[in-house]
C-alpha cells in the first residue's frame, strides 16, 4: 500500500513538472520567443495573401492587397503588389537586413528603410519580417494579465541598427505561446505603435494555429489604425531565384 502511494506521488510530481514545462515556467526568454515565433510561422517557406486596410475617422478607408513569398528562416521575403491596379508591377524584396523596392518605371531596385510606410501604419518591415528571434535579444521582465490572458512579458532589444525598431515589449500567452500584443519603440525611446495579434485559426497545412489578423495602432497619431488580414497562408517551395534584385525587373 505504501509502495503504491509513493508511486502515485512520483507520478503526480512528474505530471505537474510536465505541465510546468509545457506552460513555459522553466523556459528562458529566448526559448519563449522562439516558441512565439513558431506560432507565427518561423522556419517555414510560405506564401501568404494579405489585405491591408488603413482606417481614419471621417476619411475613406484605403485598402491594398499583397502576395507575400517568404523563407523566414533564411530572412528572405518578396512582396507583390496586387491591388489597387495602379500598384501592379511593384515589388519589394527583403534580403537579411536590407530592403529594396522595384517600380515599373525604374531600371533598378531602390533601397528603402524597413520603417518606411507601406500602407497606413504598416511598414515594409512589419510585412516582410513578422518574427523576432533573429533580430532581437530577449529578456523576461515579468508575467501579468493582458487582454484577459496570463502572459509572459518580454523585452526585446535590437541586435543591430538595421532592425526597424530598437526595442519591443512583447506579451506572449503562457498557456500556448500565442503572441498577444507588442509595443514598438524608436531608437530615441519613443513609443511608435502597438500591435494586437488576433483571429487565431488552425491551419491544417501548417499543422498549427496562427494569427490571421493584426491590428496596428499608431501611438503618435492615435486616431488611426491599420488592419492586416491574412486571407491565405500555405507552405510552398519557393525558388531561390525569386529572391534576387536582378530578377525583380523580370517579374510582372
Amino acid at each position: 500500500m505504501r509502495k503504491d502511494i509513493i508511486v502515485m506521488a512520483w507520478l503526480l510530481f512528474y505530471l505537474l513538472s510536465s505541465l510546468s514545462s509545457v506552460s513555459g515556467e522553466d523556459l528562458t526568454a529566448d526559448e519563449i520567443l522562439k516558441r512565439a515565433d513558431k506560432v507565427r510561422g518561423a522556419g517555414k517557406s510560405v506564401v501568404i495573401e494579405a489585405i491591408i486596410s488603413s482606417i481614419k475617422p471621417e476619411k475613406k478607408n484605403i485598402t491594398g492587397e499583397f502576395e507575400i513569398l517568404s523563407k523566414y528562416q533564411e530572412k528572405k521575403t518578396l512582396v507583390k503588389f496586387l491591388f489597387p491596379p495602379r500598384d501592379k508591377g511593384k515589388f519589394f524584396l527583403m534580403l537579411g537586413d536590407d530592403f529594396w523596392i522595384y517600380l515599373p518605371n525604374t531600371r533598378k531596385p531602390i533601397r528603402i528603410s524597413p520603417l518606411q510606410r507601406l500602407l497606413g501604419n504598416a511598414s515594409y518591415g512589419d510585412i516582410a519580417r513578422p518574427t523576432y528571434g533573429g533580430d532581437y535579444y530577449a529578456q523576461l521582465l515579468r508575467t501579468e494579465e493582458s487582454e484577459n490572458k496570463e502572459c509572459f512579458v518580454l523585452e526585446l532589444k535590437a541586435k543591430n541598427k538595421k532592425v526597424a525598431y530598437h526595442r519591443v515589449i512583447y506579451w506572449v500567452q503562457k498557456e500556448n505561446f500565442y503572441p498577444i500584443k507588442a509595443n514598438f519603440y524608436t531608437f530615441s525611446g519613443k513609443l511608435m505603435k502597438t500591435v494586437f495579434f488576433e483571429g487565431y485559426e488552425y491551419k491544417p497545412h501548417l499543422k498549427q494555429s496562427t494569427p490571421t489578423r493584426l491590428v496596428i495602432i499608431d501611438q503618435i497619431m492615435r486616431d488611426s489604425e491599420t488592419i492586416i488580414e491574412y486571407t491565405k497562408i500555405e507552405p510552398r517551395k519557393i525558388p531561390d531565384k525569386l529572391f534576387s534584385r536582378d530578377y525583380l525587373g523580370r517579374m510582372r
